[in-house]
């Protein structure tokens, strides 16, 4: 039941931000970082419901600050680069359009950062596997090919209401009868893309429960049935794996990967990456280079 309390609360505030904000300006974030190993594969947006959001994109290979107001939308195409600036405080609805599931959330952005874990705090998330349909992708191309025009632009505006139009009627669409009978595997999927999405950050398991709304045991439970490992030994070869992809690029030296894939200590990192793959990274990268 709370679920479904859950899916009307988002259909009815994006419905509220549709009329509410009717002249909002719409951002694009469409670009990929120096590290884009960290961005979202797949297109989102998010709404400003309150505050001053500013968000980090890259423009013309460089960093670049976003200032969003009350009722503003930054949309990021696939692959983009779109983080939250560390100075910034709000409140936002967010959408995010994976290839097997959607997700919505509403996130806090304040100066004083949670003592652990992420540097925001998800308020509430909904997760469906009804998915953006190829149409909707079609118009998710078609909003990031407008950069030449004003933030301001009817085109934009008319776009993003389609956009955000067609996330309200995921929110609609009955759950397929296979996620229905499989409701455990799904949620360790949703808790696997969330895991994936924030490789760089210092996740904790209590982040990903807070996220799902559930008990940390229960998160456990999990990966323990699904993957047959604990948690923290998932997310370390999660990012363990990542680290292995990313020392093939010659753009990425030791530390880069190091912070890429959440391993703020590097010696830590090169400990960790030599008992899982035999040798140090220093020495894999230029082995594979």
């Amino acid at each position: 039941m709370q679920k479904n309390r859950d899916r009307q609360d988002f259909e009815r505030l994006l419905e509220a931000c549709l009329h509410r904000f009717p002249l909002g300006r719409i951002h694009l974030a469409h670009e990929a970082g120096p590290l884009d190993a960290n961005n979202i594969q797949c297109p989102r947006f998010s709404i400003c419901l309150w505050g001053a959001a500013r968000y980090i994109i890259c423009r013309d290979g460089r960093d670049a600050d976003v200032k969003l107001s009350r009722g503003d939308v930054i949309f990021a195409t696939t692959g983009a680069r779109m983080e939250a600036h560390p100075e910034s405080q709000y409140l936002s609805l967010g959408v995010v359009f994976h290839e097997g599931l959607t997700r919505f959330l509403i996130a806090r952005k304040t100066l004083v950062a949670p003592s652990v874990g992420l540097g925001h705090w998800f308020l509430a998330s909904h997760h469906t596997p009804s998915i953006l349909d190829a149409d909707g992708r079609s118009f998710c191309r078609a909003l990031g090919h407008g950069l030449d025009r004003a933030c301001d632009d009817p085109y934009r505006r008319t776009i993003f209401n389609v956009i955000a139009r067609a996330a309200i009627e995921i929110l609609h669409s009955p759950a397929p009868s296979s996620t229905i009978t499989g409701k455990a595997f799904f949620t360790w999927g949703a808790a696997q893309q969330f895991l994936h999405d924030h490789l760089h950050e210092p996740l904790t398991r209590l982040d990903v429960a807070n996220f799902l709304r559930l008990h940390p045991n229960h998160v456990s439970r999990l990966f323990t049935r699904f993957a047959g490992k604990s948690f923290q030994n998932y997310l370390t070869e999660m990012r363990l794996e990542r680290a292995h992809e990313l020392l093939a690029r010659p753009d990425f030296n030791v530390t880069d990967v190091s912070m890429a894939c959440g391993f703020t200590d590097p010696d830590y990192f090169s400990r960790c990456y030599r008992k899982a793959f035999g040798l140090a990274p220093s020495l894999e990268r230029k082995a594979r280079q």
